[in-house]
């Protein structure tokens, strides 16, 4: 194996690893939607590569599965459009209209029925006759997937576009993240036709470029998983009279709770009520409200006693670190916020709570 089939191979691993940690950790609406969507993105980039390069006569197991890749195909326009509606904060489920967009990908897969069953050799051979220019129906019904694909990425992109607010740093960052979610869609698409003009080193260079975009979108969501979890671009419509009507405080508090416990979110110096309320899908009045309600704090004293928490576990984990540098890596923007709330907490200094409590 050499390096570019290391890297392709890599790349697929990467969309399959990053569909799992969406999948395993608190399933929803969005992260079944993305994780699907990848799984796509993986498995028609295997194909594409292995095809374009003339290794797939090497790996009889992918070749056994042509076809199987058309129904997903028609599928994973859908799902990148429904996961933006959900980002937008415009859709949490699918309606039973919501399930006609998914028709053509069954009807698809009743059609290739015959086909799926067809043995590995026959299907290299229609593979081959494809690569060398024939099979024209099938060429044509391959691009018209890719153009129905492309119709759901760019109703996905104005989706975002319709709902985004300028200097909203949350939607700046989901606007970074669903752009580059998009930009695979275009990548893979783009690969797709390849397969009607097969330059090598145009084929090379798709290639390569979508095995960026798959570890980019990987390493993204291993970076913000708060954002792709529960952030949207939802209006901020003005709140009921009775902010908690209709909202599940019980996963309003486990989300809560994972963001702060898990994420670490209150690591974040620019945290505000705003941009924690984003977070778990409510408008500030409700958790105002709720923070009051269920743990009787304001959102400052809240976060705080977080950050007061981590402060101290890194001044007795880390004794020669500085005490400035406990109070940023702790989520507090300055020594004296740092300093006032740590003596209200603990009635000591950081420095006399690490001299106290210093370990042997």
């Amino acid at each position: 194996m050499n390096w570019y089939e290391a890297i392709n191979f890599f790349a697929v691993a990467t969309a399959v690893l990053a569909s799992a940690g969406l999948l395993v950790r608190r399933p929803s609406f969005r992260s079944i939607m993305l994780a699907l969507f990848l799984l796509f993105c993986g498995y028609a980039h295997l194909l594409i590569f292995l095809f374009e390069s003339g290794r797939f006569v090497d790996y009889p197991l992918v070749a056994a599965l042509y076809f199987t890749h058309i129904p997903p195909g028609l599928a994973a326009g859908p799902l990148l459009y429904f996961h933006a509606r959900s980002m937008a904060g415009d859709a949490h489920g699918l309606s039973r209209r919501d399930w006609a967009h998914f028709l053509p990908a069954l009807a698809s897969a009743i059609l290739l029925a015959d086909r799926f069953t067809w043995s590995a050799r026959e299907k290299i051979a229609f593979v081959e006759d494809f690569l060398r220019g024939g099979h024209a129906a099938y060429r044509y019904a391959l691009l018209a997937l890719m153009l129905y694909v492309l119709a759901y990425t760019v109703a996905a992109f104005f989706t975002i576009m319709r709902r985004l607010r300028p200097g909203n740093p949350v939607h700046a960052r989901i606007a970074v993240l669903e752009f580059s979610i998009l930009g695979i869609a275009l990548i893979v698409i783009i690969n797709g036709l390849a397969l009607f003009f097969p330059y090598p080193a145009f084929t090379m260079f798709e290639n390569l470029a979508t095995s960026a975009g798959l570890a980019v979108i990987f390493l993204l969501i291993q970076r913000y998983p708060h954002i792709f979890r529960y952030a949207d671009l939802s209006s901020g419509d003005s709140p009921p009279r009775t902010y908690l009507a209709g909202v599940d405080t019980g996963v309003l508090r486990a989300q809560l709770v994972a963001l702060m416990e898990d994420e670490k979110f209150y690591c974040d110096e620019d945290l505000s009520l705003k941009r924690l309320a984003d977070a778990l899908e409510v408008t500030p009045h409700q958790l105002s409200e709720f923070l009051n309600d269920r743990f009787g704090k304001n959102f400052s004293t809240f976060v705080n006693g977080y950050r007061i928490l981590e402060s101290q576990r890194i001044l007795l984990e880390e004794p020669a670190r500085s005490t400035l540098s406990v109070a940023y890596a702790a989520g507090f923007n300055s020594y004296t916020s740092f300093y006032n709330a740590f003596r209200k907490s603990t009635g000591m200094s950081p420095g006399e709570y690490r001299k106290r409590n210093r370990r042997p």
